[in-house]
């Protein structure tokens, strides 16, 4: 990981010595919060380098800021699940959208075992004051859905968006309205706007 100051050539402040995967930045309460898949959570702040947590093969994803708070997911203990993290009290939280196990069968040992299900949450944007992602529930890798956080309860599919469609991805807050990209089983996976009143409608067939 690199600095530049704008002036002078950019120099390394974070150098292990080896090539790490450094990506999923976010400005945090006046620090540099990035994530790296060898070594978990960083932060960069007073010119010092802060480890956050340290847990080998976890890679936190998605960083957004939201309610002075620091979401991301990552797999640790629970499956890959929604996380939050307030620098303040120096507290990590999780919520397990999807906390059920699903049974596997492995035909090379010939024996059944449970796995921990994942939400897998990502596509994070905050709009009208609220933290949207899409999310799986039920293990149902084809159902990926919008969700959303408003920091007064646990993270609820916004059946108001989601109704009849499914695929949900890419969500962008623009011009006060919430685009995202899914599929209705009619027009196909298009771009459709939320503008936070009335149902979601398709910006236009694209791919006719």
């Amino acid at each position: 990981l690199y600095i530049y100051d704008g002036i002078s050539n950019a120099e390394p402040f974070c150098d292990y010595g080896q090539s790490l995967i450094i990506s999923h930045t976010a400005i945090y309460n006046d620090g540099l919060y990035f994530a790296t898949q060898q070594s978990g959570l960083w932060c960069y702040k007073n010119d010092t380098l802060i480890k956050i947590f340290n847990h080998s093969g976890i890679y936190p994803n998605g960083l957004i800021v939201y309610n002075d708070e620091l979401f991301f997911n990552a797999e640790i203990n629970c499956g890959n699940e929604l996380w939050k993290y307030n620098s303040e009290t120096d507290i990590f939280s999780c919520y397990d959208i999807d906390p059920d196990s699903t049974l596997v069968y492995d035909p090379f040992n010939n024996e059944y075992f449970y796995t921990q299900n994942s939400s897998e949450p990502s596509d994070f944007c905050v709009y009208n004051d609220t933290l949207f992602f899409t999310a799986y529930k039920n293990n149902n890798l084809s159902q990926r859905q919008i969700w959303y956080y408003s920091g007064c309860h646990e993270p609820l599919i916004a059946q108001h968006i989601s109704e009849n469609k499914f695929e949900f991805s890419n969500l962008k807050e623009f011009n006060n309205s919430l685009f995202f990209t899914c599929n209705d089983s009619i027009q196909g996976k298009e771009l459709w706007i939320y503008d936070g009143v009335n149902a979601p409608c398709l910006t236009s067939d694209i791919c006719i």
